[in-house]
């Protein structure tokens, strides 16, 4: 059995559906005893790749295993293949940010929106560019592109869509349709973001073992080596 828990987050792993549904009575019976309960809404019993409804969503991420042919499965040959998403609901919450702001920056000018839109998506980019994103990212940049349009047609009704278009989308290498003002600042795309493959923690390492150079090349800094050489290990 795993249990991976985050703050008051937690899954409960088992090939037996037997043991798990005896782990969730344990559970409840503990938290019982200490004034707690689950909560029926974030409490789901499913097989992660059979059924209506398979796979989880765990803090913001989709788990979901799918079934291949023991020639795409990779060393393990099992017959599936474990993809960890952005979960609908993650896209669906973030482009929803994005549209608020929009809405409340109508009487902004086109600076002002990509200084607020860059942080936005560059955080949301960021939390889930270890995943499997690169479809998610280039759908969650089509319809904030779909916005922008919508926005600059609102500051603009009268105006033809040529000369909506020369204004706030120019060139920016091969795309012909960057959000980008006068100066050459830009709206940083979904799409731009490169996937970082995650690198499991090795099982005996710890922050506190004092080995700097495996922590160094990991993380690109520790507060115990300088930041430029952090750095230059990490390259």
């Amino acid at each position: 059995m795993s249990i991976i828990r985050y703050a008051d987050d937690f899954v409960v792993l088992h090939e037996d559906k037997e043991i798990v549904n005896r782990s969730k009575e344990f559970i409840e019976y503990w938290l019982k005893n200490i004034g707690l309960e689950l909560k029926d809404s974030k409490t789901r019993i499913c097989h992660t790749s059979d059924g209506d409804n398979p796979g989880f969503d765990f803090l913001g991420f989709n788990i979901r295993q799918y079934n291949v042919s023991v020639h795409n499965c990779g060393k393990s040959k099992r017959g599936f293949k474990t993809l960890i998403k952005p979960s609908s609901k993650s896209l669906i919450k973030h482009l929803k940010v994005i549209k608020d702001t929009l809405r409340k920056l109508r009487g902004a000018n086109q600076t002002a929106v990509i200084a607020k839109l860059n942080p936005i998506i560059r955080g949301w980019n960021q939390y889930f560019c270890t995943a499997v994103s690169r479809k998610i990212f280039e759908k969650a940049a089509h319809q904030t592109h779909q916005k922008l349009w919508q926005w600059a047609k609102f500051r603009h009704s009268h105006k033809g869509l040529r000369w909506i278009k020369r204004k706030y989308f120019k060139r920016y290498g091969k795309d012909n349709w960057r959000f980008m003002d006068s100066n050459g600042y830009f709206l940083f795309r979904h799409s731009d973001l490169k996937i970082k493959n995650h690198t499991k923690v090795r099982g005996d390492k710890s922050p506190y073992d004092g080995d700097y150079l495996y922590w160094s090349q990991r993380m690109g800094r520790h507060p115990m080596v300088r930041s430029n050489v952090a750095t230059l290990l990490k390259v």
